[in-house]
């Protein structure tokens, strides 16, 4: 039997949930655009949302293909970061250490433009989780 996933209680991140499905149903278009789901997930991610931030991550990518193939204003990037913290803020080290690897493995993260330095700050941090100073 599957478990239902674990609803949280954080105000800010159900306040975005219910804004995001309401601009769904009300302008459809939109949603096919990285910016809301980006939003979302920023909120998913900070509420410590781990299955909803993967699941959120993965709607985004079918919705707004396009864009986050050609890393439009970094988005891409920004989600690869947001997964990495949300891991590791859960204590899932191994999760962010897999979805930064994937990230560079398919050309994001890279040097052209240069990744933010967030996404080596949350490395550090995993590391640091970890306990694995060579990382």
């Amino acid at each position: 039997a599957t478990r239902a996933p674990r609803r949280l209680a954080v105000p800010a991140y159900d306040a975005a949930r219910r804004a995001f499905w309401r601009l769904r149903r009300e302008n459809p278009a939109l949603t096919r655009t990285p910016e809301p789901w980006m939003c979302l997930l920023r909120c998913a991610s900070k509420a410590g949302a781990f299955e909803d931030s993967y699941a959120i991550a993965d709607a985004a990518f079918c919705a707004a293909k396009p864009q986050f193939e050609a890393n439009e204003n970094g988005c891409s990037d920004d989600v690869a970061i947001l997964l990495c913290e949300v891991a590791v803020n859960t204590r899932r080290a191994a999760a962010c250490n897999a979805t930064f690897d994937a990230a560079r493995a398919i050309g994001f993260l890279y040097e052209d433009p240069p990744p933010p330095p967030e996404a080596f700050d949350v490395m550090i941090r995993c590391s640091q989780l970890q306990q694995l100073p060579e990382r």
